[in-house]
């Protein structure tokens, strides 16, 4: 914008902040307002003839205008790296409508369902820390045994523990499982290191074949690297090569009657409801490893399956080493919807006599077939002598005729 005086002097406006032309009397007034806060007096330009005025103020527009420019510069550089910034949220936000576009209905409702427990998270973790004092004020109020205070759990650790057997999960069935039962199988390895945490002799628990989907799974639990517990990448063939392993499956013909302090135990790391069944029996005889089962039939009856969840088959092992009984340790642990009875002493005592009569019964029948095929044998013999002797006579006769 130019503004021509009456003496045809041209005055730039156009980098200027706030101009204002007003008509007064047929006279033009020129406001302009400075960036520094510098206020030019309105009559400064009037319809006069003064070169002085002109020129003065010509010189504040310049001034203003070198500013200005500046300004601009500086407003037009932020509004560069605001645009770029623009762009960025803008590139962002249609990749996260494209991945939308892409994900299905399932894994939407995932992702909201994982974002929704995020926020929840702090909230419950505070409900169930003020739940748990409540418990302990009722149990201490009534004179409940607490179980071992937090100073001796931090006494008891594996290093420090008397028992040295062995138990190992081993953690490659990941291709087998779902996501969903991948989780159980964490949190049921949670509930191994609980039981084991408070023990006052806890067991030697490792997990082996730890990566993949369950090491994912077990990250979403902060600090687990620090838990007594030993995490191996390797198998457990690799892990506890030279040691004597005996791999748990309910398949086996073998039965544990004690826990050998110098072997390795090993669990399978598997919640697929029954549906591979007799998989860790196969890799276990694929592998060239001992096999085993508890002896759940010499001390139970079960009307249920024999199938039992890692977590109540580390804890049937703690309770052994604690010094229970085999009966006593399945009754403790095993839930109601087993429908477990205990088998009397008697019983057991005639069920381990008629497997011993059983045994006897089947070396009798060995040995009464042997003896029917060594009589069998000379009987043939002897009817072999009696043809070669009637042979014989009949040609010394026909000689003598």
């Amino acid at each position: 914008m130019d503004i021509v005086s009456d003496n045809n002097d041209k005055i730039n406006l156009e980098n200027c902040n706030n101009v204002s032309v007003e008509k007064q009397n047929n006279e033009s007034i020129v406001s302009i307002d400075i960036v520094d806060n510098k206020i030019v007096d309105k009559n400064l330009l009037n319809n006069s003839n003064d070169k002085l005025k002109t020129e003065q103020a010509s010189d504040i527009i310049k001034n203003s205008s070198i500013e200005s420019s500046d300004s601009r510069v500086k407003n037009d550089t932020l509004n560069v790296d605001n645009g770029d910034d623009l762009s960025n949220k803008i590139d962002d936000k249609n990749d996260n409508v494209d991945s939308a576009d892409k994900l299905s209905k399932r894994q939407l409702r995932k992702i909201r369902k994982r974002e929704k427990w995020l926020a929840t998270k702090t909230d419950k973790r505070l409900k169930e820390r003020a739940k748990t004092k409540e418990k302990r004020a009722f149990k201490r109020a009534n004179n409940i045994d607490l179980g071992p205070s937090r100073k001796a759990l931090k006494k008891c650790t594996m290093a420090d523990s008397d028992c040295k057997v062995t138990v190992t999960i081993d953690m490659t069935f990941d291709d087998l499982m779902i996501s969903k039962d991948v989780a159980k199988l964490i949190k049921q390895i949670l509930r191994c290191y609980t039981l084991n945490r408070r023990a006052l002799a806890p067991l030697q628990f490792s997990l082996t074949g730890f990566t993949g989907k369950s090491k994912q799974e077990m990250e979403k639990h902060n600090g687990y690297q620090h838990w007594d517990v030993k995490f191996f990448p390797e198998s457990y063939i690799k892990t506890y090569e030279g040691k004597k392993i005996v791999y748990l499956t309910s398949e086996s013909e073998n039965v544990i009657d004690t826990l050998d302090q110098d072997s390795v135990y090993v669990i399978g790391g598997l919640v697929d409801h029954n549906y591979h069944k007799g998989i860790c029996y196969k890799l276990a005889k694929e592998a060239g490893v001992e096999h085993a089962r508890l002896p759940l039939d010499k001390f139970l009856r079960m009307k249920a399956r024999k199938v039992l969840t890692i977590d109540h088959v580390f804890e049937i092992m703690l309770r052994r080493t604690e010094g229970k009984t085999w009966q006593e340790s399945f009754l403790q642990v095993l839930p109601m919807r087993k429908n477990a009875e205990p088998v009397e002493s008697s019983e057991s005592d005639e069920a381990d006599d008629d497997d011993e009569d059983d045994e006897d019964d089947k070396i009798n029948e060995n040995k009464t077939d042997t003896i029917e095929k060594n009589l069998k044998l000379v009987e043939e013999q002897n009817k072999s002598l009696n043809v070669d002797d009637s042979k014989s006579k009949i040609s010394t006769n026909d000689k003598q005729d």
